[in-house]
């Protein structure tokens, strides 16, 4: 009996690491493509932004009612028609002709990203004793790591030789494989069929998100004073606020606020949302500053990426052990200052970086704190009573994609405010006619990617090609400084919340 239910428990983390290996494999991918994306379809920065937004806003708004869902009609079943899902806009989006057709199939497959992830963990840490949790988190992570770790090679080299097209296509078969594993392995939850869904609450927090994300990311292009810009403000906000209201006020809510009456879930929460908006932020620009300002090839970014994914799973399964002898508050304390140090690392870069010097120190750095926090960071955030986990999972990954969401919007409107403002002030310095500086600034919502006429002399080109780099890189700078404060209230926020024992 002891045999199969170590075989039974070998398939569970199977089946959530491939699962899980194929979200992540994805966002990674699709960030290696980006700038391959933005020239193929003419996009613009705003476009490439809803590429991810898109994605992060379905995938943000669901993800809490997944964790319900999973409580109310089980969690295999939610799990499994996620997959299903989350294959058929990963289909799609290979087939896309234009960046819109893009941007409406990533939705899709943010919505089955959205009712499998949370799934991922709440299976594992419902089929898991407390005492053994830690460790099979940091397996978990671990595993998935290592597949992940083919993504940034995977993706970039499948850009380059096939077109980015393809790149939707490498989860596939992860994918495909962990449905099948699931049928046959994972046992069905108890339903708590006195549970009910909030229909409400899910379709103000939808409403809220987008009416915020886009209002942070169409500001810089329309203006803040834009009317359109002013209503989706105001009623995000005013939507959100009203979310927690009515959340507090009802029987079965999406998010039952008692959890967070636990100060140290609570504070896992907050860590979750400050650590990876400061690395999904120093990801993104990374992979475009690699691309179109080091003018490495995807290929060539997907390799240079690599110590980043290897060092997290390096530490990832330590990180489990150490949190289940120790607890939590010694690595959620001290790890995002590893990361504060690698994302000021990544702001002294410049135009002609060198890779060793510039930016390998800072990889490994982000990839150190990234793989020691996941581990303390998870199973702190589910420390509830496990009828609440499907809720408390469901919670704790809407506030890690809520943060790529603010991330891509905040740090996408930093950049091209930094941007702008260095482009208009060096083009007067050219000695180039009004005209051809008027075609170079009606590009700059496209930063990077801005392209230089034909019929400029090749000296106006190597200017402005400088220029244009330069501006990038100062945008780039101020990103990785906010990022790092950003990190360093992650570690505040750990000294004032957690415990020594989380036990």
């Amino acid at each position: 009996m002891a045999q199969i239910q170590n075989r039974e428990s070998l398939m569970i983390l199977i089946a959530t690491i491939l699962v899980s290996a194929s979200a992540v494999i994805m966002n990674v991918v699709v960030i290696v493509a980006l700038p391959t994306i933005q020239s193929s379809l003419n996009a613009t920065i705003n476009q490439i932004q809803w590429v991810v937004g898109a994605y992060a806003i379905c995938l943000s708004s669901l993800i809490l009612v997944s964790g319900s869902l999973g409580d109310i009609y089980g969690r295999k079943r939610v799990f499994v028609t996620g997959i299903i899902i989350f294959v058929i806009g990963a289909i799609l989006s290979s087939t896309a002709s234009n960046i819109q057709e893009l941007i409406i199939f990533q939705a899709i497959q943010g919505t089955g990203a959205a009712l499998m992830i949370p799934g991922s963990l709440s299976i594992l840490v419902t089929n898991f004793p407390i005492e053994e949790r830690g460790k099979a988190i940091g397996l978990w992570a671990t595993s998935s790591g290592i597949i992940t770790a083919i993504g940034p090679l995977a993706g970039g080299w499948t850009v380059e030789n096939f077109g980015w097209s393809y790149i939707f296509l490498l989860t596939v078969p992860f994918s495909i494989l962990g449905l099948l594993v699931t049928m046959k392995y994972i046992p069905e939850s108890v339903k708590n069929k006195g549970k009910s869904l909030d229909i409400v609450g899910i379709v103000i927090i939808a409403i809220s998100l987008f009416g915020i994300s886009y209002a942070l990311i169409s500001a810089p292009i329309i203006g803040w004073y834009h009317e359109y810009i002013l209503i989706s403000l105001t009623s995000g906000i005013i939507g959100t606020i009203i979310f927690f209201i009515y959340e507090n006020r009802i029987d079965n809510p999406i998010v039952p606020l008692k959890i967070f009456k636990d100060r140290q879930v609570l504070g896992a929460n907050i860590i979750t949302l400050f650590v990876y908006f400061s690395f999904v932020g120093a990801i993104f620009f990374l992979s475009l500053n690699f691309q179109q300002i080091q003018e490495y090839s995807p290929s060539e970014t997907g390799l240079k990426l690599m110590p980043l994914v290897a060092t997290i799973i390096l530490f990832s399964r330590p990180g489990g052990s150490l949190v289940d002898k120790f607890g939590p508050k010694k690595q959620l304390t001290f790890s995002p200052l590893l990361l504060v140090a690698g994302m000021l690392w990544l702001s002294r870069s410049g135009i002609n970086a060198n890779y060793s010097m510039d930016f390998l120190p800072a990889l490994l750095l982000i990839g150190t704190a990234v793989g020691l926090m996941i581990a303390p960071i998870t199973k702190t955030a589910l420390k509830v009573d496990q009828k609440y986990s499907g809720a408390a999972s469901g919670v704790n990954n809407y506030i890690a994609r809520i943060s790529t969401l603010l991330t891509i919007a905040v740090l996408g409107l930093i950049m091209i405010s930094v941007f702008n403002s260095q482009l208009n002030s060096l083009i007067q310095t050219l000695q180039i006619d009004t005209y051809q500086k008027q075609i170079i600034l009606e590009q700059s919502n496209n930063l990077a990617e801005i392209k230089i006429p034909d019929n400029f002399t090749n000296d106006a080109k190597i200017a402005i090609n400088n220029i244009i780099k330069t501006s990038f890189v100062s945008g780039f700078s101020w990103i990785m400084r906010v990022c790092a404060l950003i990190a360093l209230l992650a570690s505040i926020t750990s000294t004032i919340t957690i415990e020594k024992n989380n036990e």
